[in-house]
């Protein structure tokens, strides 16, 4: 068979290929294309016969125009080292805005003859596409991973939340960064259930945390404390241990929970406690009665404990029927006094009125009534006063 009909043989089977061919000559000065099979053709909407002995470097290049190699340098690497070179994910310039980009794999692969001549360099384009656009998704959701995870750690940090796992075939504990940090311990500290248990201060504490664990492994329901510990480094600690197990067929498969460090909310409801009580032991030895009531309803809310001794009724007597107040006013006064207030509350006015009341054993006493009217959004809410 002479070079003709072989180099013609070729170019048949080369048009058959279900993917776009390009050859180029392998002059290393113009590398000018020679032939494009139909694939080549159609993909890069070109006539053969216009193309044919361009530079196929310059041409190419404009095709895929945001390719960073240097195409030229890497033909004359293909007729140097006589190997073949494959240039990755570069994208066509289309300009179909409707199909979207698309992605080929270059080929470059030298036809060398018997002598060891390069006599064509035949340049093949894969489409990939598909694996392009999985591997920008696979990136997005990466990054977005990446994104929420440190998020996630941010705000465990500032909340003071940290995770924890049990492996119920070990009964090894998993903790996160953050719950370390809570317990004081560096990260070669080897966690159990046992060391675990170890930071509680009391035997209290630990029956009371191991109760809740028996407890959620039999049912799966979540528990909630607040217990609490003596860090590693010695340091008092509260902390909140939610935790709950995953069951399949009535057998624990996962055991896992949040710590929260609430020291510091602790000690702030301590001393909000302690205020309230101090408040309550002031409002109590007042020699008066210290009340509040709903401003639309006079349902009373709060009385004082000073009730007993003036009048001889419990607070929670007065508290427990809506018309007590109004029920043990003395009669001829009755309806003067609450007309009175009424009106006042509604103009928004603190007032202060007489009159007289039925205490426990039938006996009357006059009353002194100062009242405070408590306005939210320009409507009155609430009155507060002090019978004397």
């Amino acid at each position: 068979m002479n070079q003709t009909v072989t180099s013609d043989y070729k170019m048949n089977a080369y048009q058959t290929l279900p993917l776009p061919v390009i050859i180029i000559n392998p002059c290393v000065d113009s590398f000018k294309v020679t032939f494009l099979n139909k694939e080549a053709e159609q993909l890069l909407s070109v006539n053969s016969g216009l193309i044919i002995e361009s530079h196929f470097s310059k041409w190419i290049f404009r095709l895929f125009s945001e390719s960073k190699v240097d195409l030229h340098q890497q033909l004359q690497q293909v007729c140097i080292h006589k190997e073949n070179k494959k240039i990755v994910s570069c994208k066509l310039n289309t300009g179909d805005t409707v199909q979207g980009d698309r992605y080929f794999d270059i080929i470059l692969s030298p036809s060398i003859d018997e002598q060891g001549v390069v006599v064509q360099i035949i340049t093949l384009l894969y489409e990939v596409t598909e694996n392009r656009i999985t591997q920008q998704n696979d990136s997005a959701i990466l990054t977005l991973l990446h994104q929420k995870d440190k998020f996630l750690r941010e705000t465990q940090r500032v909340a003071r939340n940290g995770t924890w796992e049990i492996d119920r075939n070990t009964n090894n504990i998993i903790w996160s960064d953050m719950l370390r940090e809570i317990y004081e311990v560096g990260p070669d500290f080897e966690l159990n259930f046992n060391s675990a248990l170890s930071f509680f201060k009391d035997e209290n504490s630990r029956r009371r945390l191991s109760e809740a664990v028996d407890a959620t492994l039999r049912s799966g329901k979540i528990f909630d404390l607040e217990l609490p510990v003596l860090t590693a480094k010695g340091n008092e600690a509260w902390l909140k241990i939610t935790g709950k197990a995953d069951l399949a067929g009535g057998v624990c498969t996962r055991l896992y929970g949040v710590t929260q460090d609430i020291t510091e909310n602790r000690k702030i409801r301590e001393a909000l406690s302690a205020s309230l009580e101090k408040l309550n032991s002031l409002i109590q030895t007042v020699d008066g009665i210290v009340w509040e009531a709903d401003a639309e309803t006079f349902q009373f809310t709060f009385i004082s404990n000073q009730v007993e001794n003036i009048l001889g009724y419990t607070a929670g007597e007065w508290l427990n029927d809506p018309d007590f107040w109004t029920s043990h006013i003395y009669p001829d006064d009755r309806v003067q006094a609450l007309n009175y207030c009424i009106a006042q509350t509604q103009l928004k006015q603190n007032h202060t009125f007489d009159y007289r009341m039925v205490k426990s054993d039938g006996s009357i006493v006059w009353i002194r009534d100062l009242v405070s009217v408590i306005v939210q959004k320009d409507k009155p809410t609430l009155i507060r006063g002090i019978m004397v």
